[in-house]
């Protein structure tokens, strides 16, 4: 609950919950959230809302009177603590999709190692997104953007280590004596293959002249592994959208056809989902600026697909 007291007195000094969603670094959606949560709570109305601003109740008045020394306080003890104990050291828990875990996080991690011994790492590989409140301080995944940016789940952070076009690929054998693949209709007649976690699961998008839209495919094969459906891919099983980065060599060598070129108007990403707190351990927020730094050198990030390796 402090946490949404906290947020409530920043709305009350800024006069908006706009302006104090993003002082909080969260969504105005989540930020009424938390007002109402706040109010359900305690059993009050807090503010009175009008077209133009938010004006405190009685109770929420008090409520802000009374807690904002406290918040004050409770940050000059906080960072008192800070000064007695080396908070670079501790445990970083991190929550990762498959790929990042396997080709770039170790890389991030032993080079964390070198240079902050005193860190433990727990580490859990989910394609899903987890929970960054309780369980994990960050929480990465593959996901499709859609309209040039990621979902942002309400009170969470999201932060784009890396982008890369996707592309719908076949082999020739696969694609011999079956029906052409001209518009994405056509897909209805092939089997494909999806992520659930990638390019809206079995709903891919595609751009029609000046618009998008989501079609439903045939869910042959659901695998949330772009590895693995390569590989299927490779061995006839059927369609699958993947990142270029990880077939444009099978489709230079011949290996695999690319179809439906100008039609595809996704993008395949990976997000860093973490929760911004005042008082976030210096060992996390440094890890997340190694993170960011490490994955916008281009070379680093040809490890995602293990391309050095074929």
């Amino acid at each position: 609950m402090l946490d949404k007291i906290e947020f409530f007195c920043s709305v009350v000094r800024l006069g908006s919950v706009g302006r104090a969603s993003s002082e909080h670094r969260i969504s105005v959606s989540a930020g009424s959230r938390w007002i109402a949560e706040l109010e359900a709570q305690l059993g009050m109305t807090l503010l009175h809302r009008t077209t133009r601003k938010v004006i405190p109740s009685e109770a929420g008045m008090s409520l802000h009177e009374k807690f904002s020394p406290i918040l004050k306080e409770a940050g000059s003890v906080i960072e008192e603590i800070r000064g007695k104990e080396d908070d670079l050291c501790g445990q970083i828990r991190i929550s990762s999709t498959p790929l990042f875990a396997r080709n770039v996080l170790p890389h991030v991690m032993a080079s964390w190692l070198r240079t902050h011994p005193g860190t433990r790492f727990k580490v859990v590989i989910n394609p899903f997104l987890a929970d960054v409140v309780d369980e994990y301080d960050f929480s990465i995944r593959a996901n499709a953007s859609h309209i040039g940016k990621p979902g942002l789940p309400s009170g969470d952070t999201c932060l784009r280590l890396y982008s890369e076009p996707l592309v719908v690929i076949a082999t020739k054998h696969y694609l011999s004596g079956r029906s052409d693949v001209n518009t994405p209709d056509d897909l209805m007649h092939h089997n494909c293959l999806f992520a659930s976690s990638l390019v809206g699961g079995d709903r891919w998008e595609f751009r029609q002249g000046d618009k998008h839209e989501f079609f439903k495919i045939p869910d042959t094969v659901q695998c949330d592994d772009s590895e693995v459906l390569r590989t299927l891919v490779l061995n006839d099983a059927g369609i699958a959208c993947l990142p270029r980065q990880l077939v444009q060599q099978d489709i230079n060598e011949g290996r695999l056809v690319e179809l439906l070129p100008g039609f595809v108007a996704s993008t395949f990403d990976i997000c860093l989902y973490y929760r911004k707190y005042e008082f976030t351990p210096r060992r996390v927020v440094n890890f997340k600026t190694c993170l960011e730094n490490y994955c916008r050198q281009p070379e680093n990030m040809i490890n995602l697909f293990n391309l050095s390796s074929r």
